[in-house]
């Protein structure tokens, strides 16, 4: 928790199918940073879209 009581987690969408068919750690590392920076890339195309209208 931080100084302000909330967690520092945050929230992500996981494929919870590929995730199960990672092999090993390095894999499942792999797969989760990838989630990451796509959900950071549909958010932003989705801002964008949303300034344009």
């Amino acid at each position: 928790m931080d100084a302000a009581g909330r967690p520092k987690t945050e929230s992500r969408v996981v494929n919870t199918k590929a995730l199960l068919e990672c092999r090993n750690i390095a894999e499942t590392k792999l797969l989760l940073d990838n989630m990451s920076s796509l959900q950071e890339r549909m958010i932003n195309i989705r801002a964008i879209r949303l300034g344009r209208e």
